[in-house]
């Protein structure tokens, strides 16, 4: 569980410092806040720290927020997210969290704290997938080459030396109005419909706005050899033909 691995990787440490002993930040704008930032939290477990988006947005009654744990494949509610001028505090009581930090230029600088624990986390603002505008050929004009993707393609996104990453399988078949496609996440036990399936000559982009997904990828031989791009970080991702 999330608060299992933050409870132990929350190490009091002489980098931390109080965030509303910085005063004399300057002043910024609160719109500034919107949008996704990423940090890792602590080095104990993972090598480049328990890796963590924060999704911030404007809503009618104020901000709300959620947090994306990536190595842990899990999110975290919020109840409550303020910003007040160069400040924001987001409190998570589920996992007894409290994210406090001041906006410098495109990093949030806060501590997170937990169960009485503090440590420091900083989060850069990264960018926005833009569905539309990141097809730059959305109509295909050979349609000769669409037999060879349709299938099932089966691999693995996100493995490293110490994990195995989410066994992922694509199937992409044609209809009467074009082609569809849908992806299993075996380990996570979902099924993901997708927007767009478009194909050109070898070249292969699937649009997921759900997840704010896009997976572009070439065809060589029986494998799919691309890249899957989800809040503007991009992973390795190839995919496999399943033989029936």
């Amino acid at each position: 569980m999330f608060y299992r691995l933050l409870i132990t990787a929350l190490l009091v440490c002489s980098l931390f410092f109080d965030v509303y002993s910085l005063e004399n930040s300057a002043p910024v704008n609160e719109s500034s806040f919107i949008g996704h930032w990423q940090g890792g939290l602590d080095e104990t477990w993972y090598s480049n720290g328990l890796q963590l988006i924060f999704h911030i947005k404007k809503t009618d009654d104020g901000y709300e927020s959620y947090i994306d744990s990536v190595d842990q494949e899990t999110y975290i509610v919020t109840a409550q997210t303020v910003i007040k001028g160069n400040k924001i505090v987001i409190t998570a009581p589920i996992v007894d969290g409290l994210y406090e930090a001041i906006l410098e230029g495109g990093t949030l600088k806060g501590v997170w704290s937990q169960f009485d624990e503090k440590t420091e986390l900083r989060l850069k603002k990264i960018a926005q997938v833009s569905l539309e505008t990141t097809v730059l050929n959305k109509q295909s004009s050979d349609h000769s080459k669409e037999v060879h993707f349709i299938g099932d393609w089966s691999g693995t996104l996100g493995a490293t030396l110490n994990n195995d990453g989410l066994r992922t399988i694509l199937h992409i078949k044609k209809t009467d109005e074009g082609l569809v496609s849908t992806l299993d996440s075996l380990d996570q036990g979902s099924v993901i419909p997708t927007t767009e399936t478009i194909i050109n000559g070898n070249d292969l982009v699937i649009l997921v706005p759900i997840i704010n997904g896009i997976y572009q990828a070439t065809l060589e031989g029986d494998t799919l050899k691309g890249d899957w791009t989800q809040h503007g970080i991009k992973s390795e991702f190839n995919l496999k033909k399943i033989e029936r």
